[in-house]
């Protein structure tokens, strides 16, 4: 998924700026909104909510979406159950008032803007059956790469430019991740369960088995922003079985302050307890209509448009404007963002610091350091590494950093991307981008 990540720039857009499936009326039958909040809510893990509880979220919800209502009192009304929400699932939302504040003002706004919420559970719901990555090779090189596509864009298109450039260096095994090209969509999970991250738990199964095939043995992994978290996974997990890792425009986790401590990061136990904090959408978070096809393509195309669902998706994924929109069209129109949260969810349930202390196999961290007209400009894809480097010096990492580019580098810097892997992978001393003056 384009700049959309805490890793990618565009994943972290999604993970909080929430847009899709459609539009529904508030159901004038409170009974009805009764029943189907207490589905919603054992969906959510909370097998016996009381039936107060139900009552009261189910009064929230109806309320929260009345037309007319007033700017504040509807943000009150979200800010209370949201509040609610989180002490069902067992935490205290109000340790972090300015968190619980900024997503009451961001649901308000969405409903302000068309956005509603809807008890429809998403379908179909089960555990996963089969294979669900799409792998297409290129190339006839005798050096092998894994490439693994970020969420959301299909990888022959991500990497088409590359493998044409390279076709003669590497034979190139793409991957693309369920939702987005000829892949397999993942089925919902039965149960809200984003620490148990059954969709990445999927993915990750998949890959490991393609990796222990005997014509991988020696493959070099290579992952883009949200598919960097899979290949640092892969390189972890099989140090004997890869060559190296590279990992562009990565994230070692979604950024999350202690709430003790806001100058460290939340501990692991503190993250998966305030991820199961989160409300599922659209059950109970608004999100907005997808527009109609030649709606959605004009507002993509317009960079007046102020419309929650279509204004800068994916449109900072790369510099080339007219890339960053065809990717950003194919995505909405296919109706990922949806499927962006719960990969979104379930990034942000993890972190790779502690992990990285047992590296055993070579690794080349991509940083990019966006130009100046990107809308996103404090992506911590490089700092986070550089503390890693700090914390475990020993460990066998390199990272270069490369200027003026957004997520996706070899997009945007090919000869510099280019070179850097050649080097890394001849043994050499490996340079990114530097600004030009």
């Amino acid at each position: 998924m384009g700049t959309r990540s805490a890793w990618t720039s565009i994943r972290i857009a999604a993970a909080w700026s929430i847009a899709v499936l459609g539009l529904v009326a508030v159901s004038a039958n409170s009974d009805d909104v009764r029943t189907r909040m207490a589905t919603v809510l054992r969906y959510a893990g909370i097998q016996h909510p009381a039936e107060r509880d139900v009552a009261r979220m189910a009064e929230l919800w109806t309320r929260a979406q009345v037309p007319g209502l007033e700017r504040e009192a509807r943000r009150l009304t979200l800010r209370d159950m949201f509040l609610l929400y989180g002490k069902l699932q067992g935490y205290d939302v109000t340790a972090r008032p300015q968190t619980l504040d900024a997503t009451a003002q961001f649901a308000t706004s969405s409903v302000e803007g068309g956005g509603r919420m809807d008890l429809t559970l998403p379908k179909p719901r089960g555990k996963p059956s089969g294979t669900y990555l799409r792998v297409d090779t290129r190339g006839t090189g005798p050096t092998p790469l894994l490439l693994i596509a970020d969420m959301g864009v299909d990888g022959t298109a991500l990497y088409e430019s590359f493998a044409q450039r390279q076709r003669t260096a590497y034979t190139m095994h793409i991957v693309t991740l369920p939702y987005a090209g000829a892949a397999r969509p993942l089925p919902w999970p039965e149960t809200v369960d984003y620490a148990a991250r059954p969709w990445l738990g999927q993915i990750e199964r998949e890959l490991l088995a393609l990796i222990d095939q005997p014509r991988m043995k020696g493959v070099t992994v290579v992952g883009s922003s949200g598919s960097g978290y899979l290949a640092a996974r892969i390189a972890l997990l099989r140090p004997k079985q890869i060559r190296t890792a590279v990992l562009v425009h990565t994230l070692v986790s979604t950024p999350m302050r202690d709430i003790d401590n806001p100058d460290a990061p939340a501990p692991l136990a503190q993250r998966l307890l305030r991820v199961k904090s989160i409300p599922p959408s659209p059950q109970l978070f608004p999100i907005a209509p997808v527009p109609p096809v030649e709606e959605l393509r004009r507002l993509i195309a317009d960079p007046a448009s102020t419309h929650p669902t279509a204004r800068n998706w994916m449109a900072f994924a790369v510099k080339d404007l007219a890339v960053s929109r065809a990717w950003t069209f194919e995505a909405l129109s296919n109706g990922f963002l949806v499927p962006s949260l719960e990969y979104s969810w379930e990034l942000m349930s993890t972190d790779l610091t502690e992990p990285m202390k047992d590296l055993a196999v070579q690794v080349l961290v991509m940083g990019s350091r966006h130009d100046k007209d990107s809308p996103l400009q404090n992506s911590p894809n490089i700092s986070q590494w550089e503390e890693i480097t700090q914390r475990y010096p020993t460990i066998p990492l390199t990272l270069v950093t490369f200027d003026d580019t957004r997520a996706y580098i070899s997009a945007d810097a090919p000869e510099e991307f280019d070179r850097a892997l050649a080097d890394f992978l001849a043994g050499r001393p490996v340079r990114g981008k530097t600004r030009s003056p």
